[in-house]
């Protein structure tokens, strides 16, 4: 989250929308990741993830067992608004920047590395050419990138590798720190500028949207004047 101190690890990743500063921005709708359902058509534990701010690395976890090609979802109403450039997938919405981009082997590559299908709903996925590469996600704002041009620069600085199946991703973030991401390969738990995540962190939701300390079983989501207060230890929902 843009204006938010976070750092996670996740095996049920979603996109976490941007803010400026503490002021909680309008969701949007976006892309998420998905991967192919086997057996049953379920997936459980389908990914493993790392995020850091503005910047999120998804591949397909190691260990999952019902778990096929990892795709990324994009709705339909979306698709008037994807830009495909330079091997990233862009959307700009209600002030706010999405970069999508599978990570080939490639070092560094520009290359187009995917394609976009239909569903039998008319939605959009974005499907790998290779096999369960990881996919990064960039996001955004109009404040800090205020054209298409901009963020795409921004995108272009960043910069990946994959050796023995090990995902390094480096970029500057969103308030100029210089940040190293990386997932897989002989790594259990995730990396963040050399460290492991932290697993047990004081807060396992910190958002303007959505508030929990950790180990507490309780949640707080809140948007505009609205809140809900989900108590896991008694099984109450209140408003």
């Amino acid at each position: 989250m843009l204006g938010q101190p976070a750092s996670s690890s996740s095996v049920c990743p979603e996109i976490m929308i941007p803010t400026v500063g503490d002021a909680p921005r309008k969701p949007v709708e976006e892309g998420y990741p998905q991967s192919v359902g086997l057996g049953n058509g379920k997936t459980y534990n389908q990914h493993a993830a790392v995020q850091h701010r503005n910047v999120m690395l998804v591949a397909n976890h190691p260990l999952a067992q019902q778990t096929g090609h990892m795709r990324v979802f994009f709705p339909k109403s979306l698709r008037k608004r994807l830009v495909e450039r330079d091997g990233w997938v862009v959307l700009n919405e209600a002030g706010a920047w999405l970069g999508v981009k599978v990570l080939s082997k490639e070092r560094n590559s520009t290359a187009k590395n995917y394609e976009l299908k239909k569903d039998e709903q008319d939605a959009d996925w974005l499907w790998p050419n290779e096999e369960n590469p990881p996919v990064a996600f960039v996001v955004s704002d109009e404040s800090r990138h205020r054209t298409f041009d901009d963020f795409l620069a921004y995108l272009a600085s960043h910069q990946h590798g994959l050796v023995n199946g090990r995902t390094t991703y480096a970029f500057v973030d969103d308030i100029g720190a210089e940040v190293r991401l990386e997932l897989g390969g002989d790594l259990s738990v995730p990396n963040i500028n050399g460290k492991p995540v932290d697993l047990q962190p004081a807060k396992v939701f910190d958002s303007p949207f959505m508030s929990s300390v950790h180990g507490s079983g309780i949640v707080d989501v809140r948007k505009g004047d609205r809140h809900m207060h989900l108590d896991f230890n008694k099984a109450v929902i209140t408003d």
